[in-house]
Order: C-alpha cells, then sequence, then structure tokens
C-alpha cells in the first residue's frame, strides 16, 4: 500500500509540474515603431523590453514553468489575476494585479536636454505612498521626491541639501503598500520621480527594460515576489553566523577593548568587532 500511495503522490507532482507553462510573451509595436515585448516569467513579473533584448545568462535565474494562466496576441491573463493588456492600433500597454495595483505605459519614449532617455509610466491608482529606491538616509515615503540613481558616500544630511535625495547604495526599484512594484533593469545614474506618475531618466546608451512585480498580500509578500526573479542566496544556518559587534567608531583602543570584555563578562559570545570610524 505504501508503493502505491508513493506512486500516486509522484504522479500527482507530475501532473502539477506540466499545468506550469514557459513564460508567455507578447509582442507589439509602439508609436515611434520600436517593436516591444511583454513576458510573464512568473504570475507576478511582468518583464516589458525591446523586442530581442532576451534575459543574460546568470546565476540566479528564474526557472521555467512558474506562469499558469492565458494568453494570445494582445493579452496575458494569470492564474493570480495579473492581466497584461496592449492596445494594438496604439501601442498602448496596461498591467494591473487587481484592485490599485496597476501601471499603465503609452509607449511613448523621448529625450530630455541632456541627452538621458527618459519614460513615465501612469499609475491609475494615484498613490500616496511609495518606499524603496535603495539605501538613503532621511525620509521613508518617497512620494514626491526627485531621487538620484547614483552610488556615492554623502556627509551632512540637512535639510534643502541636494545630495539628501541621492541614494548610497542605489536600486532603480519603487514598491507601492497598495501591493506592486516596479523594478529598472538599469546599472546607468539615472533619475526616478515618483508622483501620480512614475517618471525615470537614465544616461544608459539604450533604454532599459522594466518589471512589473505584483504581490497579492501587500508588502509582506514583496520579497518572495522580488525573489523570484532576483534569486534567492543560500545561507548557513543562522546559528553559524555567531556574533560580530558593530557600533558608531571607536576613540581608543581601550575603549574598543572595554566593550569586548564587557560582552564577555554579561556571557555573550563574540567572533569579531566592525573598527568603524568616526565620519563626522
Amino acid at each position: 500500500m505504501k508503493k502505491i500511495n508513493a506512486t500516486m503522490l509522484l504522479g500527482f507532482g507530475v501532473a502539477l509540474a506540466a499545468a506550469a507553462a514557459a513564460p508567455a510573451t507578447i509582442e507589439f509595436t509602439r508609436p515611434d515603431g520600436t517593436k516591444m515585448t511583454a513576458t510573464a516569467l512568473t504570475d507576478n513579473v511582468i518583464r516589458v523590453a525591446p523586442a530581442g533584448r532576451g534575459l543574460e545568462s546568470r546565476i540566479a535565474v528564474t526557472p521555467k514553468g512558474d506562469f499558469t494562466g492565458t494568453a494570445s496576441a494582445n493579452s496575458i491573463v494569470t492564474s493570480t489575476g495579473v492581466k497584461v493588456s496592449v492596445d494594438p492600433s496604439t501601442g498602448a500597454l496596461s498591467i494591473s494585479g487587481g484592485g490599485r495595483r496597476g501601471i499603465t505605459d503609452s509607449g511613448r519614449r523621448g529625450k530630455d536636454a541632456s541627452g538621458r532617455h527618459t519614460l513615465a509610466l501612469g499609475l491609475p491608482g494615484r498613490p500616496a505612498h511609495v518606499y524603496g529606491g535603495g539605501e538613503r538616509g532621511y525620509s521613508f515615503n518617497l512620494q514626491g521626491d526627485t531621487l538620484e540613481v547614483y552610488n556615492t558616500q554623502n556627509y551632512g544630511y540637512v535639510e534643502g541639501d541636494r545630495r539628501i535625495s541621492r541614494m548610497n547604495i542605489t536600486m532603480p526599484l519603487l514598491v507601492y503598500p497598495e501591493g506592486y512594484a516596479v523594478l529598472f533593469d538599469d546599472i546607468a545614474a539615472a533619475e526616478m520621480i515618483p508622483g501620480d506618475s512614475l517618471r525615470y531618466a537614465t544616461e544608459a546608451p539604450a533604454e532599459p527594460a522594466y518589471y512589473y512585480i505584483n504581490s497579492p498580500e501587500g508588502l509582506a509578500g514583496m520579497p518572495r515576489e522580488l525573489t523570484a526573479l532576483t534569486g534567492r542566496q543560500e545561507l548557513p544556518p543562522f546559528w553559524s553566523l555567531a556574533y560580530i559587534t558593530s557600533k558608531y567608531g571607536y576613540r581608543t583602543e581601550a575603549e574598543a577593548l572595554g566593550v569586548i570584555d564587557s560582552l564577555k563578562t554579561a556571557g555573550y559570545p563574540v567572533d569579531g568587532m566592525v573598527l568603524d570610524l568616526y565620519w563626522y
């Protein structure tokens, strides 16, 4: 009986795997004649890019078979309710996860006075809050801000200093609490302006692809959906990482050693310490 049950379970697993399909793609043409693709990499991740620009090889790759839904010449509907539709007469694109989780793309592109590629995505839900952008030091809600996507170390986080909107460690990702995110596949210096629309300008030689990421569970489920795209790094067991103490600077060697002695006296095992500096 155990062998029969095992066989039945194996067959059931194969049936589930067979129900999943390879990524679904629709092709369309923008007003400027550029051919585009919209691809459902998973049921919650949609990639929009110029046609012919495939996914580059990488170590962490989204596995095939994560898309389950239906596709036609001008639309994709995933099993989680994400709808991708194209107007073939205008090349306009819309993506929605339901409710206020949607974006629109007119297909119009341009260049600003500095020669940067520009695009604007419509946000029908008119969000009041948006988070992300990388590591920065002054504000949580980025709505209405102008974000400089450029890795640098800044000093003097004071009101009125333009550098306060520059990322320290950048990621061209904006996350909306309604349960969706937009990620630009771009490593060049750029600018993001989230508002009633999401405007993006980049110094990259070619316009970047972008991803719409849907999270039916809201912010709580976003890490799972995002890492389905970026990959999930394998980590050792948490207990094996031990404890490395770190604080903002030590003025003397005696002060540093005193911290270690205090931890040991209190019974905390310490495997290392970070010798930070006084920056200001």
